[in-house]
């Protein structure tokens, strides 16, 4: 075993975890709103800001790792961080806001996401699911685990002084990991290469960006993701809400949101190692199927206004997106080869641009005109299923 590859996945992991802070958005709103009087369509747009900024700097991350390397593209991204979290602390209008937390932040974490999947993967080419699945692990679990440190921190300093905080911390661990992470020299890989992972064999192609997007299979899959990742938000961004409306108490409405963060940690490795030894159209199947599950438990949570079902579905909601990410970095690889990977990868990232948009918008319009959840959990159990569909017509060309 090349023991020179684990202080990679380790380093990459602790740096994806800080990343992960961009699902914490909802931590800073409240103090926002409340200093500004801003209405929660006002906040909320600066999520979907950075998310979309975040695909983007994923991209531009592709080309800027190809060409100069990882470590220029994550001290571009600290660069980025350190002055986006600090001009947010001096934030007094929406258009700052916006600017700061949403533009600069979110291709920041773009940029140095982007450079870890695609140089700490290559270390990896026995693994390719597993070492996507410990790499994500970390992003899924920041959340949680930052946005716990982050309402500690506001309700100690108050949200300006946390914002300066962050701009010290994310821009120093992420030049830290920048002098650490790098890709593989060949005979450093090469027994790995050569064991490759134990999952069925696919067709090895090294594709540009301009001939993956010709392939048919790019697409199905793309919308496969769209479709998964447009229902899990769907989810995850009401999941406290939805608690309480089957009657459960403040304090297990805000473990319902914990609940699905540990599970979408956990389910990154799982998913992973799974990947490796099954291969992409069984696994892609099986995290459509989850869906549905899940999301059919959580139909049946709201017909018997039950707790404990919701917290199952919640589990299998959390499980199931999970799996997304996880299979969108390996399959990449696998269908496409490792030669643009960075680039190509960024592009099927970029799914979640369209998830973001639709999936919240859509649950929102179903929500207001029926006054409950069960039409937007009867709508994605449909699509889910469709999802399942176009994962398994996605052929290897």
């Amino acid at each position: 075993m090349n023991l020179r590859r684990i202080p990679q996945i380790i380093v990459g992991t602790l740096l994806l975890l800080f990343l992960g802070l961009i699902y914490a958005w909802s931590i800073f709103v409240a103090p926002l709103e409340n200093e500004f009087g801003w209405l929660r369509s006002q906040t909320s747009l600066t999520f979907t800001i950075c998310m979309s900024c975040f695909c983007l700097g994923g991209i531009a991350g592709g080309f800027v790792t190809k060409r100069f390397g990882s470590r220029v593209t994550m001290l571009i991204s600290a660069v980025l961080l350190f002055a986006g979290f600090f001009l947010t602390s001096r934030a007094d209008s929406l258009t700052t806001l916006y600017l700061c937390y949403g533009v600069l932040c979110g291709l920041g974490i773009g940029l140095s996401y982007n450079a870890v999947i695609g140089t700490v993967g290559r270390w990896f080419p026995d693994r390719p699911g597993l070492c996507s699945g410990i790499l994500l692990m970390g992003f899924g679990f920041g959340s949680f685990l930052l946005g716990t440190a982050a309402s500690a921190l506001i309700e100690k300093l108050g949200w300006r002084e946390t914002f300066v905080y962050f701009a010290v911390a994310f821009a120093a661990v992420v030049v830290i990991a920048a002098l650490v992470i790098r890709a593989p020299r060949q005979e450093e890989t090469a027994a790995a290469a050569v064991k490759k992972s134990s999952g069925p064999a696919e067709q090895g192609l090294d594709l540009t960006v301009g001939k993956m997007l010709r392939r048919p299979s790019f697409w199905l899959l793309f919308f496969w993701s769209v479709i998964l990742s447009a229902a899990g938000m769907s989810v995850i961004g009401v999941a406290k809400p939805f608690a309480a409306s089957l009657g459960a108490a403040a304090a297990a409405a805000t473990t319902a949101v914990g609940v699905i963060s540990i599970a979408n940690g956990l389910s990154r490795v799982i998913i992973g190692w799974v990947f490796d030894h099954l291969g992409r159209r069984k696994v892609t199947t099986l995290v459509a199927c989850l869906f549905v599950a899940a999301f059919g438990t959580l139909l049946l949570a709201v017909k018997l206004s039950s707790v404990p079902v919701m917290f199952a579905g919640l589990v299998l909601t959390g499980l199931s997106y999970g799996g997304v990410p996880t299979l969108n970095v390996a399959i990449v690889r696998r269908l496409y080869g490792s030669r643009n990977y960075a680039t190509n990868f960024s592009f099927m990232n970029g799914s979640l641009i369209p998830a973001a948009l639709l999936g919240p918008y859509i649950a929102g319009l179903l929500y207001d005109a029926s006054g409950g959840y069960a039409s937007t959990l009867l709508l994605f159990i449909g699509l889910c299923a469709l999802a399942g569909v176009l994962g398994l017509l996605a052929k290897k060309a």
